[in-house]
């Protein structure tokens, strides 16, 4: 039977999509654009026009203008004297104010950023119509129009502040992290699950805008992919909280990122960042363990322009049409040295395993020496067998395995042959080579008609090159990232605008390593359908202090998101009021092949060729065997196989919003609105997936409750497409007030609810059992002296071919048939409901003098029925734990064994309960809800855990000074508490981050699973700024000295980040204890121990903390809880955290004119970590170890997560090298 899938072969096909589709079709929509198009992402102005006395003045023109790229806007103030542009590009205007009798005004300076209302107020006098008032830069920073609290990163912040790149290109939304509220990990690593946070939400909930369009995908775990330079964005607005009714879709805010345009002017540059090792310092942990800085050679670079569209003679579009293209290019090899312990010469060519013999130490571990046995030989009952010994270690070599000997020969040969152990040195190359593209085309036609355009490209391949032998040569991988984006703009009339905007997002990702079919299944010896794909994987039980051999590595596999946003939106300004009413829907898909699936794995261990086991079931000598021996025989200890799957997860979402921001007095502006969504269920495209229906009968469980069912058309399915149904009460109203106190100060109150996404829950490779070749588990052997399956002598695929529509078809111990699979799905509920966000604020803005700005904001969220795992529907009641370890006790022994003796005797549960679980027929198993199944996986593709909840509750103060007389400052502070039972939107992707995982713990008090959450931090301060220091011609300082001084003194600029806050919550757990099936999923529970009263759980308040010696949690306030308990410390412990976190990064540059003014070299160093501070990982928080509550190992300064930390920032000073030439 041949197991291939044609999805398969169409992998190719679907990476270039896009070729085919997505570009044709941009083509033709920009070629054939007769109406009107223009940007999204941007902002909004709006302003009052008087006279001298304060009168409005109501049918000003009022004509707003961006002189780089020749963009006009037009309106007129209506009765009021109010006017509004609600669609503007982001960028740097010029206002015109004209009206009878009055001369004309002009304000120069006016900006608009990304996300937000800019106010500008027009005061005229009386004049003649040719004369002009100029005014420079009078525009207010306070919002007076909008209730929505966010932070906006200016360009001049983009441009100028430090940006690191540590083994990866630059991200643009590493800015996200001077922001408050903002939590988590903003790397953007595709090869990673690391996320971000926003005010509390769910890790990965957010939402990433790039011009108007999201970026999310259907797949659970990436919020933001590589695809933009840094030098293609022009600014962005991180927003947390009361946003208008256009925005929904998220768990605690958005980031909107707006990119950049060309222009009338034709500018650009090219750049070239370096790191070496030179400028670095070596890390703590390398110092205290005394080894030398490793090499760090690492290069970002890459050059942008933009302009006009001109071609001579042909098309001048100055004025009419802009381009605007960046490429960046990071390069980078990772090289680590590793030492690991093969097998000789003598032991593959001629059987000679003597050199195990001896006891050896060898860089200080000692190998004892360990005798080989003959499983043929072995004689006597299933334990206690008698085995004779292969004498001085020599197995004939007529008893070599054909596979092992093809293997042999492929296998490297040790650079030290006189000892088996720690004899092989090889080396593990990872080159990174990203490469970035994007263009942006942006067309006038006419004052009311733009266009707007853009593709953008990110190619990032992961390649291991092993030094080890053919079978080693590669494993490679890639992640592919398109954007596609149209907008559009319509001004109807001066008072009436409709907009359009298109996103299409995709991400593809493969995996293929070195076993693929073609190369290497005739060399080795495999033969049959059996190995129609990928070549079975043989894992080697060796050195027995870890360094096993596992040949050969790699995957085969697809991932293909592809996510289609189109919205649409019609505002209207009817007298005081500023409607907006629109429509948006998306369709999102998750295609994915599991190839890896069809690899067999092996595994051969000491067991085989040791000396057995007595009587009681223990070890006779457990240093004898070789799972080299083992192989050399091709005796199997366990083998499995499955078959290729996939699957193509779908995701549809639709939303309606009315919007209405009225200026009911000069004071006073309400913001209210209503959002409707309609998420649609989670489906395969083929209606391929299954799960368990909690009452459908089970003929193989005496038609107990919980079978198996199967979506689709046909025998045995039950005619739909997903298992869940649809929910229709996402209704999501917003209300905001803005008052005036005076002109420089506002209050802002609001309340809003939001809802967040429906995604696929995992990675679709749950939900399909049945539909595809199930995995098959070779019966493992009672008597550990048989192998289990000799891999030579299989030639054919042993499972059930699919499909396998059966409503037992997951019955007992193997699924049935001896499939390998794990447990059947679980759905705890059956609403495809998202999760839903209350959110609340009252903020304070006051504009001083100087351009500064200070803002101080209540913000308060609450989440309620979001994804947490925090219901198992096959956990026994906690009532019966106390039949303590009789729980462990086989079914029919209860009677005989003393652990039962005074239990009442669990009945056998069905008739057929014994053949299905066999060993595993115990008490416990006896006693779950559902006996026929073990422990049911609950990660699936569908959102059906929806009781998480979190609260969040912060005061963030923010200080920012808008760029003039050379500075820039954004600084804020945020005092916060975070607590939740659900951390991740994607529940399983906490532990992936090196978390504490929130999950089910005990049945009977769910509620104990909220704690604080993992990123919980509060106090959080961040200051980020740039100066141009006044020094040179035309500065306050030396402005009228010469070119040779100018050259030395002037240009020079500073710039630098500063972030402290407090540590991230830890956590503790036990070794010892046991709870029988009564805890969740195991990717959901930990084992908690008890609290002593009155303890203090920190075990250090201050001081010097020494490395060894200090204790970070005190080991007095915890104790063990007794088996068969649930114990009360909570998931985190708000009083034991980790250290705070201090970071200072700088930069100095300076600017050198070339040729001319407009073409400067720039040179800058960026510093990071420049007190070369650290913290403390690894921390040991097991009760009872006796290093309980010590930090084993050192890493740099922060963005820690719970007991690890990760290295999204440098883990010592480093020093990057900027060279950049601009014009």
């Amino acid at each position: 039977m041949s197991r291939r899938l044609s999805v398969a072969n169409s992998y190719k096909f679907r990476k270039y999509t896009f070729l085919y589709c997505v570009l044709p079709a941009l083509i033709i929509l920009l070629a054939s654009a007769t109406g009107v198009w223009a940007q999204a992402g941007g902002g909004s102005l709006t302003g009052t026009v008087t006279d001298p006395g304060g009168a409005v003045i109501p049918n000003a023109t009022v004509t707003l203008t961006n002189a780089e790229m020749g963009t006009n806007y037009s309106s007129i103030s209506n009765s009021d004297g109010r006017y509004v542009f609600p669609q503007v590009a982001v960028g740097t205007y010029t206002l015109k104010v004209a009206a009878t009798g009055f001369s004309q005004q002009i304000q120069q300076g006016v900006g608009i950023s990304v996300g937000n209302t800019t106010t500008a107020n027009v005061s005229m006098q009386i004049g003649q119509a040719t004369q002009q008032v100029v005014v420079n830069g009078n525009v207010q920073q306070i919002q007076t129009e909008s209730s929505d609290v966010g932070t906006t990163v200016s360009p001049k912040l983009i441009q100028q502040l430090p940006l690191s790149f540590s083994g990866l290109v630059r991200s643009p939304l590493q800015f996200m992290t001077l922001t408050p509220g903002f939590e988590g990990d903003a790397s953007g690593n595709p090869q990673s699950q690391a996320s971000f946070k926003l005010n509390g939400g769910g890790s990965g909930s957010a939402d990433v805008l790039l011009d108007g369009a999201s970026v999310s995908l259907a797949s659970p775990n990436y919020q933001w992919n590589f695809g933009i330079s840094v030098e293609a964005v022009n600014e962005f607005k991180v927003q947390t909280s009361t946003f208008p009714a256009e925005y929904g879709r998220t768990g605690g805010g958005f980031v909107n990122v707006a990119t950049r345009s060309g222009g009338d002017q034709f500018h650009g540059g090219v750049y070239d960042l370096l790191k070496n090792k030179v400028f670095d310092a070596n890390s703590w942990q390398n110092n205290h363990l005394g080894n030398a800085k490793p090499t760090d050679t690492q290069n970002d670079f890459g050059g942008f322009g933009g302009g006009p569209v001109f071609i001579p003679k042909l098309y001048d579009g100055r004025g009419k049409t802009f381009w605007f293209f960046s490429y960046e290019g990071f390069r980078y090899i990772s090289v680590s040295h590793n030492t690991q312990s093969y097998p000789t010469p003598a032991m593959w060519q001629n059987g000679d395993f003597s050199a195990l013999l001896p006891t050896q130490s060898v860089n200080g571990v000692v190998y004892p020496g360990r005798q080989l046995y003959d499983y043929t030989t072995c004689s006597g009952a299933n334990l206690g067998k008698t085995c004779q010994p292969f004498v001085n270690n020599q197995i004939p070599t007529d008893r070599l395995d054909p596979l092992a000997k093809n293997y042999m020969a492929l296998l490297p040969t040790p650079q030290i042959t006189t000892r088996p152990w720690l004899n092989l040195n090889y080396s593990l190359s990872a080159p990174v080579n990203n490469d970035l593209y994007s263009i942006r085309i942006d067309q006038n036609i006419g004052q009311r008609n733009k266009l707007y355009g853009s593709f953008a490209q990110a190619d990032m391949p992961v390649v291991d090159n092993y030094s080890i032998g053919p079978l080693f040569t590669n494993n490679f991988g890639s992640t592919m990232t398109h954007y596609v984006r149209l907008a559009e703009d319509w001004t109807i009339t001066p008072n009436l605008l409709n907009h359009l905007n298109f996103g299409f997002t995709r991400r593809d990702r493969t995996e293929d390593g070195p076993n693929g079919i073609g190369q290497w299944e005739d060399k080795l010896g495999w033969h049959g359908d059996f190995v129609d794909i990928l070549i079975p994987n043989m894992g080697i039980q060796y050195d027995p202090h870890g360094g096993n051999i596992s040949t050969p590595p790699g995957d085969n596999g697809s991932f293909v998101d592809n996510s289609y946003e189109m919205d649409e939106s019609l505002s209207w300004i009817h007298g005081n009021h500023t409607f907006q009413f629109g429509i948006g829907h998306r369709r999102q898909e998750f295609n994915v092949y599991y190839g890896s699936n069809a690899a067999a794995d092996f595994s051969f261990e000491n067991t085989l060729t040791s000396a057995g086991n007595n009587a009681s079931g223990n070890p006779i000598d457990p240093n004898s065997g070789s799972g080299v021996a083992s192989f050399f025989l091709g005796a199997a200890t366990t083998g499995t196989v499955g078959g290729p799957q996939s699957a193509g997860m779908r995701a549809r979402y639709w939303d309606f919003y009315g919007q209405d921001d009225w200026k009911a007095t000069r004071k006073l502006t309400v913001n209210y609105g209503l959002r409707y969504e309609i998420p649609e269920p989670v489906q395969e495209s083929q209606c391929r997936t299954s799960q368990v229906n909690p009452t459908l009968p089970n003929p193989g469980a005496d038609n107990l409750p919980g079978a198996m069912e199967f979506q689709g058309k046909g025998t045995g399915r039950d005619g739909r497409c997903s298992p869940m149904n649809q929910y229709w009460g996402s209704w999501g109203p917003r209300l905001g007030a803005v008052y005036q106190l005076n002109n420089n100060t506002v209050v802002r109150a609001a309340y809003g609810i939001y809802y967040t996404a429906l995604k696929v829950s995992n990675f679709a490779n749950t939900d399909s059992a049945g539909f595809f070749a199930p995995g098959y588990k070779w019966p493992a052997n009672v008597n550990q002296q048989t192998p289990a399956v000799i891999p030579s002598q299989v030639t054919s695929y042993p499972g059930v071919p699919p499909p396998v529509i059966s409503p037992t078809a997951l019955n007992g111990l193997n699924g049935g048939g001896g499939a390998a699979t794990g447990g059947p799905v679980m759905l705890p509920g059956r609403l495809a409901r998202a999760g839903a966000v209350q959110n609340w604020t009252l903020d304070i803005q006051r504009q001083l003098p100087g351009q500064w700005l200070l803002d101080a904001a209540y913000v308060g969220n609450h989440g309620s029925h979001l994804q947490a795992l925090l219901k198992d529907p096959n956990v026994g009641p906690v009532s019966a734990l106390s039949y303590g370890n009789c729980l462990s006790v086989l079914v029919t022994n209860q009677t005989t064994s003393p652990e039962c003796a005074g239990m009442p005797v669990v009945p056998i549960p069905y008739t057929n309960f014994l053949n299905d679980f066999g060993s595993a027929a115990t008490v416990a198993q006896a006693l779950r809800p559902f006996p026929q199944y073990q422990t049911e996986d609950l990660d699936t593709s569908f959102s059906a855990n929806p009781w998480g909840n979190y609260t969040y509750n912060a005061l963030q103060v923010q200080l920012t000074k808008r760029y003039g007389a050379g500075l820039t400052v954004l600084a804020n502070y945020t005092w916060s508490k975070n607590l939740t039972d659900a951390d991740a939107d994607y529940a399983p992707q906490e532990a992936w981050n090196g978390g504490s995982p929130a999950g089910l713990y005990n049945p009977a008090n769910p509620k104990d699973v909220k704690s604080y959450s993992e990123f919980d931090q509060p106090q959080n301060a961040k200051i980020a700024y740039t100066y141009e220091l006044p020094v040179g011609k035309g500065k306050k300082v030396l402005g009228s000295t010469n070119k040779a001084v100018d050259l030395a003194v002037g240009g020079w600029t500073i710039g630098g980040l500063v972030a402290y806050s407090t540590g991230f919550p830890l956590s503790v757990t036990e070794s010892n204890w046991t709870s029988g099936i009564f805890a969740g999923q195991a990717t959901g529970a930990q084992n908690r121990p008890n609290m002593v009263a009155g303890a203090d759980v920190s075990g250090f308040r201050g001081g010097k903390y020494v490395f060894g010696q200090s204790r970070k949690v005190n080991p007095a306030a915890f104790t063990q809880s007794p088996n068969y308990t649930f114990g009360n410390a909570p998931r985190l412990l708000g009083g034991a955290r980790n250290f705070a976190h201090k970071d200072e990064d700088l930069q100095i540059g300076k600017r050198f004119p070339l040729f001319t003014e407009r073409v400067g070299l720039n040179f800058r160093f960026d510093a990071f970590n420049i007190f070369n501070r650290h913290s403390y990982g690894c921390l040991d928080n097991t009760v009872g170890d006796p290093g309980f509550g010590e930090f084993t190992c050192g890493t740099g300064p922060n963005a820690e997560v719970n007991n690890n930390i990760s290295t999204s920032v440098p883990s010592s000073r480093t020093l990057q090298a900027n060279f950049r030439i601009t014009f």
